[in-house]
């Protein structure tokens, strides 16, 4: 049984919903492996961003090896419909992460 109680996230367009996603999340976080997609998808060491003239700036993102809680997840649309991409017919991949402190170095020139 999941212990975190039932939290709901979305987004709206004008009166449209795009995307709606429940979620219960709970259980003992556990480490992602370092080469697994988890680890691409979540765990970030380097921000982008545009500064002043439009010039190309990189940051980095300091922090300790996420840890990921099992969660249970209803996810209805997409984001893609922004750009009228359509989404493939498959389950969504979901992952929450209770809480992770990170620090953040002003973003440079690369």
């Amino acid at each position: 049984m999941l212990s975190t109680a039932d939290r709901r996230r979305v987004l709206d367009a004008g009166n449209r919903r795009l995307f709606e996603c429940r979620y219960t999340a709970g259980g003992d976080p556990v480490a992602i492996p370092p080469d697994s997609l988890a680890s691409f998808l979540v765990d970030r060491q380097r921000y982008f961003t545009t500064g002043r003239f439009g010039t190309r700036l990189v940051g980095s993102v300091g922090h300790d090896p996420w840890r990921l809680d099992r969660v249970d997840a209803t996810v209805t649309g997409s984001v893609l419909s922004l750009v009228d991409i359509s989404a493939r017919n498959s389950d969504p991949l979901v992952h929450h992460s209770p809480a992770l402190r990170v620090s953040i170095a002003p973003p440079v020139p690369p």
